[in-house]
């Protein structure tokens, strides 16, 4: 654990900037609806109002949702209508979130061949960010660096 009364251990304003991107991320992806929304925009477009009739929920709050992604740049407004009085908002992903979920029925064997797999993931994300390095490092394009945040979790779900 850092110790924050060591000057040399405290987080950078930098590092407290990306620690709160980060921690608002997480706070986004924290909640069912946000996560059903994510899945689908990857997909579609989607309206907070059709999801709503779907879920049988009032539309103000998965709109609310909406909007939380929209500020956390994982959603954007692609079309608006009107709609009796009143302006429905389509969105779709940003682009900059993917999110998919693949549940699967495994045994022991394949459960360790997805452990080998996420292996190789994290391995190629690697060497992702070293071709990237070089690209950002030689070309004067004002290309920016974009800190991008990958969760892998593979695991035996509880039962019931």
């Amino acid at each position: 654990m850092n110790d924050v009364s060591d000057p040399e251990m405290r987080p950078t304003s930098e590092q407290s900037n990306t620690d709160l991107a980060q921690l608002q991320l997480l706070r986004a992806l924290n909640h069912e609806v946000r996560l059903q929304i994510l899945g689908i925009l990857g997909q579609r477009e989607l309206s907070p109002a059709e999801l709503a009739r779907e879920r049988g929920e009032p539309v103000s709050n998965v709109a609310y949702h909406f909007r939380m992604l929209e500020e956390l740049g994982c959603a954007k407004v692609v079309r608006t209508r009107q709609v009796r009085g009143s302006v429905e908002h389509f969105y779709r992903g940003s682009g900059v979130v993917h999110y998919s979920w693949s549940p699967a029925m495994l045994d022991q064997a394949g459960l360790e061949e997805l452990a080998v797999l996420l292996r190789a993931t994290c391995t190629a994300i690697g060497e992702i960010e070293t071709r990237a390095a070089a690209r950002l490092g030689r070309n004067g394009h004002g290309d920016t660096a974009l800190l991008a945040m990958v969760a892998l979790a593979g695991f035996a779900a509880p039962a019931g």
